[in-house]
């Protein structure tokens, strides 16, 4: 038992420290081990209690105040036993602590005060690549004086690394604990640990700083150590390879591309040919219709005609025209699928006026050309005009008797086309379908049919739209036929020479 300045008691039992202020017994806890409860001695000085116990010697500071100051002194602080011996203690004139232990005596100066202690230190004692240990200098360029790498480059499958500490404090060593972070994964410090090896799997390429400390039982702190490395990506990551592959799958799109295009050429230029092919096949059966054996033998018959009835004057006329249409369908046939537009009005000129001689006084005929439209340099498709020409005579002028047909072929320009409007007031459509028992149409279905095969291949082969309209009725404000028109639209871009 011992008094402070207070006059308060102190006692030591078997149970633990008790503190009397003359009213009320306190227990005072400063370690919870029973060993550090069993007390064998109690000295004070200067209101500085020390205790001796069967776990090492603790002293009490600002006994005072309501949370009092605890020292250790175990055998990392020198003492040579942590239990010292009943009633051993003694204070000196110098204030120094003499008590005794099981391993002997023990002399402790309170003048040194915490110097005692000092401050801890912390090395990397090591490191490990996937947990094996491994040759530092394949992984860096330079060594320290202790052997150990001054930072590392390390492959993407190099990415487990552990960090082993080794921790140095001149007392109370076994309960020094360690801190560490790994900047550029997390900025905030680890809980307190007591293992000194820590391990990072798995990490991602990048570049690391690994920060660590040291803090003993009193809270002081080492110093920190700092040890950056770098994880490099995967060589599929690295800009090289990405750069590699972009440049490799644009050669292999543009070999793919190159590839398809020319397939794409051979197939257009395959469809070309077959197009072509069947526009010379229609040409020639197109030439065929304008030039067929009816047609033919009804102008030799009508020469005839003439010749017999003296007529030598409309023989030699129809004989020359006749010539000249045939010579023209030959130099069309010649010449491609277009033609210049003198050229088509010629033809179609010649065409008329040998069945206007050979239906004599049965109709007439008009050709209005817009003096605007440069003919010269304007093409069109070859003998397009004649079989709608044929089909009006055959099928809507010859049928009625009772008036003087009348063909008008209206040329002119709106909105960037050429526009041919082909018109005839004959019977209709619906009454020259009701008299088609009387009439031979084979010549002009056929002629029609050629044309409307032609219009859509030279859409496919050429840069021009044509366009077709009808044949259509066209009956006046009492609904009555007033004849049978058709319309022809070609777009005049790319026309001209």
């Amino acid at each position: 038992m011992i008094k402070d300045s207070k006059e308060r008691l102190w006692i030591g039992t078997l149970e633990g420290l008790y503190l009397y202020d003359g009213e009320k017994f306190k227990n005072i806890i400063y370690e919870k081990s029973p060993a550090s409860n069993y007390i064998n001695f109690l000295s004070i000085n200067n209101d500085v209690i020390y205790v001796g116990t069967n776990n090492g010697l603790f002293q009490l500071q600002n006994i005072f105040n309501e949370k009092i100051e605890v020292l250790k002194f175990g055998i990392g602080e020198g003492v040579s036993d942590l239990e010292t011996n009943l009633n051993s203690s003694f204070i000196d004139s110098k204030n120094r602590l003499w008590f005794g232990t099981a391993s002997g005596l023990v002399c402790y100066r309170p003048e040194k005060g915490s110097e005692i202690f000092g401050t801890p230190r912390l090395v990397l004692k090591k490191m490990l690549l996937n947990y094996q240990n491994f040759e530092y200098s394949k992984y860096c360029d330079r060594l320290d004086y202790k052997g150990l790498p001054l930072t590392l480059d390390l492959p993407s499958n190099k990415n487990n690394i552990t960090f082993e500490l080794d921790g140095i404090a001149l007392a109370n060593y076994q309960n020094l604990k360690f801190q560490y972070k790994l900047e550029g994964i997390d900025e905030n410090w680890s809980p307190l640990v007591s293992t000194s090896s820590i391990t990072y799997s798995a990490l991602p390429e990048g570049d690391y700083v690994f920060v660590a400390r040291a803090l003993d039982s009193r809270g002081n702190e080492s110093d920190e150590i700092r040890y950056p490395f770098t994880v490099r990506p995967p060589f599929y990551r690295t800009w090289w390879f990405i750069l590699l592959s972009a440049i490799s799958v644009g050669l292999l799109l543009f070999a793919y591309l190159r590839f398809r295009l020319k397939r794409e050429r051979e197939a257009n230029e395959k469809e070309r040919l077959e197009y072509h092919s069947r526009l010379l096949a229609l040409e020639q059966r197109s030439l065929n219709a304008s030039m067929n054996r009816h047609f033919i033998f009804n102008s030799l018959n009508s020469i005839q005609y003439f010749i017999n009835t003296q007529d030598k004057l409309s023989a030699n006329k129809f004989l020359t025209n006749f010539a000249k249409l045939i010579r023209k369908n030959l130099d069309s046939s010649e010449e491609g699928n277009l033609v210049t537009l003198v050229q088509e009005l010629d033809r179609l000129e010649l065409y008329l006026s040998l069945e206007s001689m050979r239906f004599k006084d049965r109709f007439e005929y008009i050709i209005d050309c817009c003096e605007e439209i440069d003919k010269e340099n304007i093409r069109i498709p070859a003998m397009i005009l004649q079989p709608y020409i044929e089909n009006s005579i055959i099928h809507g002028i010859l049928p009625n008797e009772d008036r003087i047909g009348e063909i008008k072929v209206e040329i002119h320009e709106k909105d960037g086309q050429l526009i041919i409007r082909i018109t005839d007031n004959g019977v209709g459509i619906e009454n020259s379908i009701r008299q088609k028992q009387d009439i031979d149409g084979d010549h002009k279905s056929q002629g029609m049919e050629i044309t409307s095969k032609r219009i859509e291949l030279l859409n496919h082969l050429s840069q021009n739209k044509f366009e077709i309209q009808g044949p259509f009725q066209m009956e006046d404000e009492y609904r009555s036929i007033k004849g049978t028109g058709v319309i022809l639209k070609i777009g005049l871009e790319n026309l001209e020479e």
